[in-house]
């Protein structure tokens, strides 16, 4: 039980949302995030993919969305999702400062030109045009 209204059994999470029964299962690897929602008392399903890791933010917001849709709920889905686009914006901002772009040179300079990893495979450090980057083969 995770809490007075959802469960967790066989890697679904049961809940109720607004008194709504709600069947969910979420995913994520990197680069990628998934989740579903099925409404079985509705007959209605729902899922969400995206290729960003950043796509997971989108999932509490869809799901909000499909009840508001489904239910002529109040519309808060769009406002929490730009609420969460602008606070990740906010700190991602807060860390860029702390980043030096480009690369101070006498830093790159100490790295080795390749890398191997026998999980992640080949990486190669390319010095032209007086900057560094990264080649990872693709």
């Amino acid at each position: 039980m995770l809490g007075e209204d959802s469960w967790y059994g066989m890697g679904l999470i049961v809940d109720k949302k607004y008194g709504v029964p709600v069947v969910s299962h979420g995913g994520s690897m990197a680069g990628y995030k998934s989740d579903f929602w099925f409404l079985p008392d509705y007959g209605v399903g729902a899922v969400l993919l995206t290729n960003a890791d950043t796509g997971g933010f989108m999932n509490g917001p869809f799901g909000r969305r499909l009840l508001e849709v489904l239910f002529d709920g109040k519309p808060e889905a769009a406002g929490d999702l730009a609420s969460a686009a602008s606070a990740f914006k906010a700190e991602l901002a807060k860390e860029r400062k702390r980043l030096l772009v480009p690369a101070d040179p006498a830093v790159a300079d100490r790295l080795a030109p390749h890398y191997t990893s026998k999980e992640l495979g080949q990486l190669d450090v390319v010095r032209a045009s007086g900057g560094t980057s990264f080649d990872f083969g693709e």
